[in-house]
């Protein structure tokens, strides 16, 4: 959190919107840090709620998509397919195609899957040997989710998790 919290931090500040890093611990979705939003009408899920609904968050969507198979169905298993809202994907195989599509765009979209109103980008984390240690997201309402706004985040967070996956890859090899 520490190592990451000062981008994160800039990234909020750029937006003005909510900005989150998170983990998988086991099977549990864990968000360590969150930055709120500092515009108005802006509605954060549930923590708790979130810790079972990686398949439906973008910071969820982020690490799955980079976990192998098995893993990523053992967390399926372990949490289920739960339906938040009429966006939320509960097949496997609908999972499985939303996931690559995440691992060609480079980041993962929530379009009202966890929460109705709510629109969130995320991105991998990448420690110095590849592996993915957790992602990074912000959290916009729809009623700003333009196409452009949204273009916007996503080249936002991209960039954000790069540049601390690339700070963590020099890390790991000092």
């Amino acid at each position: 959190v520490a190592f990451a919290q000062a981008d994160l931090q800039a990234l909020n500040e750029s937006l003005r919107e909510a900005v989150q890093l998170a983990v998988l611990r086991e099977t549990a979705l864990v968000t360590l840090l969150r930055i709120d939003s500092m515009m108005p009408s802006h509605v954060e899920p549930d923590e708790v709620k979130k810790m079972k609904a990686a398949h439906a968050t973008a910071t969820g969507k982020a690490i799955l998509a980079w976990l192998p198979e098995s893993e990523m169905v053992h967390i399926v298993s372990v949490n289920g397919l739960t339906a938040y809202t009429e966006n939320t994907i509960t097949t496997l195989s609908g999972l499985i195609e939303e996931l690559r599509l995440v691992r060609r765009m480079g980041y993962a979209v929530d379009d009202g899957e966890l929460e109705p109103n709510v629109v969130c980008y995320g991105a991998a984390l990448r420690d110095g040997t590849g592996a993915v240690t957790g992602s990074i997201s912000v959290s916009i309402p729809r009623s700003r989710a333009s196409k452009e706004y949204r273009a916007h985040i996503a080249q936002a967070v991209t960039q954000c998790a790069k540049g601390i996956s690339d700070r963590l890859r020099i890390a790991h090899f000092r």
